[in-house]
């Protein structure tokens, strides 16, 4: 695959002139996700209109995850790519039931696209699994035609979560943050710490960082790395209020001693 890099400093987001540059004779899709894990970036209307046009210029397809598209806040909107009648057709949409429902060990996806994709979809998928159960698809239907009010207190809920997880750790010396605007995780950079020892173990890389907070301070962080993003590490709020609190400090404190530490 050709990865294309973003920064902090563009929240995360791939621009229409990066795309471009990326596409060449052997591609075959551009893979989309917004709002983004783990960065929680939610790309604009206008974003999203600017990267259809390559996009269409090009004649690839696009597999749109959109899994987190309920989970926005600070009056940000999903827009959808496969929306955009000029490449309907190229758009294959993802999403699935464990986010926005809380439906997670429920294991219900699905996906929308032009006939000829869809077809071939499912030819594959019936020979990878058998089905999903016929309890797991009347929830999913339920969920997706029941009053949304208990996913609008959710997410509020959500936010209420975020907004305390980004004061708290924009207070923590050493730590740069970019405010989420969906989903329910945090992509704080942890660089300045890079470098440091302790216990004489050198912290190299956000996998040592990672480490480092679950053996010392006994909190999990994954490793920015997996996501194409050295030196950071996501954090989720996806727990109670009392779970955040108590992970915030632990995170607090260990970032106290190593910003100590030579």
């Amino acid at each position: 695959p050709v990865i294309v890099q973003t920064t902090a400093a563009e929240h995360f987001k791939i621009s229409a002139s990066q795309l471009r540059k990326a596409i060449n004779a052997k591609t075959k899709a551009f893979i989309f996700n917004s709002p983004g894990n783990p960065t929680g970036s939610v790309y604009s209307q206008g974003e999203i209109e600017e990267l259809a046009d390559v996009v269409k210029d090009s004649g690839v397809f696009v597999v749109a995850d959109e899994i987190y598209e309920k989970v926005v806040y600070d009056g940000a909107r999903h827009f959808s790519m496969g929306s955009i009648k000029q490449i309907k057709d190229q758009v294959i949409t993802v999403n699935g039931m464990s986010k926005a429902y809380a439906m997670t060990g429920w294991r219900i996806g699905y996906l929308g696209a032009a006939t000829p994709v869809a077809e071939a979809a499912a030819k594959v998928q019936s020979q990878v699994t058998s089905n999903a159960t016929s309890i797991a698809q009347r929830a999913a239907a339920t969920a997706l035609s029941a009053p949304s009010d208990d996913v609008r207190k959710m997410v509020e809920e959500f936010c209420r979560r975020r907004d305390f997880a980004v004061k708290e750790i924009s207070r923590i010396p050493g730590i740069q943050l970019q405010e989420p605007k969906g989903a329910f995780y945090l992509f704080p950079s942890l660089k300045s710490f890079i470098g440091k020892r302790m216990n004489g173990a050198l912290i190299k890389d956000d996998m040592d960082i990672a480490n480092y907070f679950l053996k010392e301070e006994h909190v999990a962080v994954v490793p920015g790395s997996g996501f194409g993003a050295k030196n950071h590490v996501r954090l989720s709020y996806a727990c109670s209020m009392k779970e955040l609190e108590n992970g915030i400090n632990r995170i607090a404190e260990g970032c106290r001693k190593l910003s100590q530490a030579f």
